[in-house]
């Protein structure tokens, strides 16, 4: 693990993917210095409010581009001639994706 850890910490990510059963702000802000500038992060969640309060925090920092919020919900449909509706045993759950592209954020303060 400590050879992982040193690797990582030297040559950094080339991609986040992460899979948040709650807020995952803190987490996220531990594992962005890792990531290189330029690179992709998602994450999932069953819930959609956590990613927006990400993607807002990420956004206000300006530590992210192109963050977008999407659902992961697919509904299949049964065509049949002369007729076409969904597929009547469907599962509706679904979760949501946050991705991102990481940007260096060096503006200094004066």
């Amino acid at each position: 693990q400590r050879k992982n850890l040193k690797m990582l910490r030297e040559e950094g990510a080339d991609s986040l993917v992460m899979i948040c059963k709650w807020e995952p702000q803190i987490t996220l802000l531990k594992m962005l210095p890792y990531l290189g500038a330029g690179r992709r992060f998602v994450l999932y969640s069953e819930y959609i409010e956590p990613l927006v309060r990400t993607r807002e925090l990420l956004e206000e920092k300006k530590m992210a581009i192109g963050v977008r919020v999407v659902d992961t919900w697919l509904r299949k449909y049964q065509v049949l001639p002369g007729r076409t509706h969904p597929m009547m045993r469907m599962n509706g759950r679904g979760g949501f994706l946050l991705y991102g592209t990481k940007v260096e954020n060096n503006l200094r303060k004066e």
